[in-house]
């Protein structure tokens, strides 16, 4: 009683290819004589001749998948016992064209306990195999644990009209990622390819090239994991407040890296990605929604959603570093490392030996200005400081509004983020640049008239400039924004027809309608391509 078991096969295969038909035909070179008004034209010999259509068939690339799962169910309820079990296998296969099969074969268990609708136990663990891994580590071992208390089921809370329900719970847990990119699938093999060196042999002493190792494999390739722990608390109070509040720690570990200062360069080999890499990310989540009822024809809500989340690289192999800024190591992942821009170069300046300029090429008034960061008295690479957040926003929030009054009903969605810095390298901003135009920015170009209020360096055809366009604060931006993501706006009218329910419901909606942002000129959220569009639209919805 309360077992159940179920199994599923589902199978895909695609194939494209390609007819190539060709037929030719003679052809006669044309000369011509005479004066504009009086040309004679000559055909000359026929070159070639009439074919037939002839081709032939070709294939492009065939992908064929196959997926097979089998699951074990268990529920019962023993008194104030509630019991559920789970257990499934999992066997995946997925064939593109000529290469290896991409093979996954897995397992997993999950048991859920509640006593009496109070204490929450829930236990689970995955044992997953994957290809890509070396003989005796393609598999991996992932087990994880959930607690729970419904305090609110408690005695001394039980029915408590203020507070009518709350909910402590935390996990802990395990999880792996085989999923680090195709680029060196198989990256325990050595790499071997035909190198440039050889040896003179025979007559003529022709070199012959022969094959040569260009990469270590790395025999300790393994799942790329993670630690996970969450805290939280689910509350409703009033019965009108939903609160729900999360904290989470996660460590990943085992990220593939460059082994810049684990292994010596002088080893004689190119070296594999190892799995050295740790990070931490953690942060809060809430969720808070408020709903009311003002007798029966009117009701409303409000709903905020938000998450804020920092993370760190813990480890990183990194080679030895001339200054301490330049360690990626504590800061977070994909930190921005820019010069710092310092103004517009003035010609006094140029003129001026005392003035610091940059090492890589020469300026010229209206040149963007970059700072000595080490004070080492030269302006150059190492003068790159971490600067900015992330394109990855660390703290994002919604807000979700609706009523009903009367029939008529609207809902508005905002969506807002912070902390992120966003990057000016389209060449909308770079004048020339790519064989591109110049865009209205450069109307704040600098000129020895517009020296004190110049927004954008001087204009110059140069399309290898080494200066202006360089990573730097200059063209850094503040990417937070808050975006109408939509609002609609309708009526309903109630049973239309007698004696059954039928209503229709008439609205409009608009939907990206408004953006308070920093960067003017491009979709801040999208900065590239084409940007949000707005839209509207009118509609009519018919129930019975």
């Amino acid at each position: 009683k309360g077992l159940s078991v179920s199994a599923a096969v589902a199978f895909n295969s695609w194939y494209i290819g390609y007819s190539n038909k060709l037929k030719t035909y003679a052809r006669y070179p044309v000369s011509n004589a005479g004066t504009a008004d009086d040309i004679e034209y000559t055909y000359g010999q026929k070159q070639g001749d009439d074919t037939s259509l002839e081709g032939d068939e070709s294939m492009s690339n065939q992908w064929r998948n196959m997926i097979f799962t089998g699951s074990l169910d268990y529920k019962r309820t023993f008194g104030r016992h509630r019991v559920e079990a789970n257990a499934q296998y999992t066997y995946e296969s997925r064939n593109v064209g000529p290469e290896q099969p991409y093979l996954h074969i897995g397992g997993g268990a999950r048991i859920s306990y509640a006593y009496d609708k109070r204490y929450l136990l829930d236990l689970s663990a995955g044992y997953q195999g994957s290809e890509r891994f070396p003989v005796g580590k393609q598999y991996g071992f992932f087990p994880a644990a959930a607690i729970g208390w419904v305090v609110s089921n408690e005695g001394f809370l039980k029915n408590n009209r203020v507070l009518p329900y709350l909910k402590l719970r935390a996990s802990y847990g395990l999880t792996g990622n085989d999923e680090m990119g195709n680029t060196d699938r198989f990256m325990y093999v050595d790499s071997y390819a035909q190198v440039a060196g050889g040896y003179p042999f025979g007559v003529g002493n022709n070199v012959i090239y022969g094959p040569g190792l260009t990469l270590l494999g790395n025999s300790n390739f393994t799942w790329e994991k993670e630690r996970k722990f969450n805290v939280g608390i689910e509350a409703n109070i009033l019965n009108m407040f939903d609160v729900s509040v999360d904290y989470f720690h996660n460590r990943r570990y085992d990220i593939l890296a460059a082994p810049d200062r684990d292994i010596p360069v002088f080893i004689g080999a190119n070296l594999p990605m190892l799995n050295l890499g740790r990070t931490k990310n953690q942060g809060f989540e809430l969720s808070l929604r408020y709903s009311g009822q003002a007798g029966k024809n009117i009701s409303y809500f409000a709903e905020f959603t938000s998450w804020l989340s920092k993370n760190e690289i813990t480890y990183k192999s990194e080679s030895v570093k001339v200054y301490d800024y330049q360690y990626t190591t504590g800061r977070p992942i994909f930190q921005p490392y820019v010069l710092i821009a310092d103004g517009f170069y003035t010609q006094e300046e140029i003129d001026d030996p005392n003035v610091l300029k940059p090492s890589w090429s020469e300026v010229k008034a209206g040149d963007i200005k970059y700072k000595d960061m080490n004070n080492d008295g030269v302006i150059d690479d190492n003068d790159s400081y971490p600067m900015g957040y992330t394109s990855t926003p660390e703290f994002s929030a919604g807000l979700n509004l609706g009523a009903t009054i009367y029939g008529f009903d609207i809902s508005l969605f905002f969506h807002g983020v912070a902390g992120r810095t966003v990057y000016l390298e389209s060449n909308y901003y770079k004048a020339f640049q790519g064989n591109g135009s110049v865009s209205k920015v450069a109307l704040g170009r600098w000129t020895p008239e517009t020296a004190e209020t110049a927004t954008y360096p001087r204009l110059t055809a140069n399309v290898s400039d080494q200066n202006n366009f360089r990573s730097s604060t200059f063209w850094q931006k503040n990417g937070d924004f808050l975006r109408l993501r939509n609002v609609e706006v309708g009526y309903t009218f109630k049973n239309l027809l007698k004696n059954r329910k039928s209503d229709l419901r008439v609205f409009i909606s608009g939907n990206n309608l408004f953006t308070l942002d920093y960067v003017k000129d491009l979709d801040p959220e999208l900065m590239s391509g084409y940007p949000a569009v707005a839209t509207y639209s009118v509609g009519a919805k018919i129930q019975f």
